[in-house]
């Protein structure tokens, strides 16, 4: 109800035992736009996952959904462990009827 009535939701707790996860979901507004009008009509969703691991360090998983289409941006201090995870999380997602738009695997600090 939070993500409908505010446009946001943040949840942190544990994503397994001992694993403290943080999550946030939220419908973007676009800059300087009517939201609608900058995505093609439709909305967009931005899922946020913040996880510390005990042999990757920190990564950052982000996700934008508008209508079919899909981007996912993860962030590492390894990002190459990642680039077979996120070409597979492509083709799953294609098989699902979404249109993969951008996927990447990065360093904390790489620009998009």
């Amino acid at each position: 109800m939070a993500l409908l009535q505010d446009g946001l939701l943040r949840l942190e707790g544990l994503a397994w035992p001992g694993q403290p996860v943080a999550i946030t979901i939220e419908r973007e507004a676009a800059e300087g736009h009517d939201a609608d009008a900058a995505s093609g009509g439709e909305q967009v969703f931005a899922a946020r996952l913040a996880l510390e691991l005990p042999q990757l360090g920190a990564v950052a998983i982000e996700l934008r959904l508008a209508g079919a289409a899909v981007s996912a941006t993860v962030r590492s201090a390894q990002p190459q462990r990642f680039e077979g995870e996120v070409a597979d999380l492509g083709e799953q997602l294609a098989t699902r009827g979404l249109r993969p738009v951008l996927l990447q695997s990065l360093g904390p600090e790489e620009a998009r």
